[in-house]
């Protein structure tokens, strides 16, 4: 949030004539910033969207130990999944952006994401966490380059960097919520209420789709 891209500040740098300029023009961009609509729509979203990303480290996991599958090497699960990324991500994105706006693709991911979490969840085997995992890692790679994408379209030229860095903020909420949200009905699950996170990471995904409704604000400056 505190970040200023070198051509704001070059525009501006003859206006700071003491250190309070710098804090001035600081509190300029910030208003800028939270005054932007569509931009703090958008985070308000990816916070959400953040929650179910990083749900995958806590999942596979929890459901190993409830099929007692603790001898499987949970390392081998992930790099199924780091591996499509590695192969699939440019050429997919690089198609599916063409002709898809990036908010649409955002929800698309968030429904990967979600769907690959309740296959985990429900799954009576050690193959159904790999397909969960394989289709959760379709949702990631939609959400990093179409959340770039997304804020690059709506950030004012000279304000990118300062959107960009205000955006780190809304996914580290996201992560913190998810981490402590996840972990709480991951151990629901564990005391006799399997249903309850899965259930809970669909509603999640619903409030995702509002993403597709997020207003796009012509760039500016």
């Amino acid at each position: 949030m505190l970040c200023f891209s070198y051509t704001n500040l070059k525009k501006t740098k003859g206006e700071i004539k003491n250190p309070l300029g710098l804090f001035f023009l600081l509190v300029k961009n910030i208003n800028q910033i939270i005054t932007n609509r569509a931009y703090v729509t958008f985070c308000f979203f990816m916070i959400f969207v953040l929650n179910l990303v990083t749900q995958l480290y806590l999942a596979v996991p929890v459901k190993l130990q409830l099929l007692q599958s603790t001898d499987v090497n949970i390392g081998f699960i992930y790099s199924t999944g780091a591996l499509l990324i590695v192969f699939l991500q440019v050429p997919l994105i690089n198609r599916l952006s063409e002709e898809v706006a990036p908010t649409k693709l955002i929800a698309l991911g968030s429904m990967f994401l979600t769907v690959g979490l309740v296959i985990i969840g429900f799954t009576p085997n050690v193959v159904g966490i790999y397909v969960g995992v394989i289709t959760f890692t379709f949702g990631q790679m939609f959400i990093q380059p179409m959340m770039s994408k997304q804020i690059s379209e709506i950030a004012p030229l000279p304000l990118i960097a300062s959107f960009f860095g205000f955006n780190g903020l809304a996914l580290a909420v996201g992560g913190l919520i998810g981490n402590i949200v996840g972990g709480f009905l991951y151990d629901l699950g564990l005391s006799g209420y399997p249903s309850v996170p899965w259930i809970c990471f669909w509603r999640i995904r619903i409030a995702c789709d509002d993403c597709v409704t997020t207003p796009r604000k012509k760039r500016e400056g």
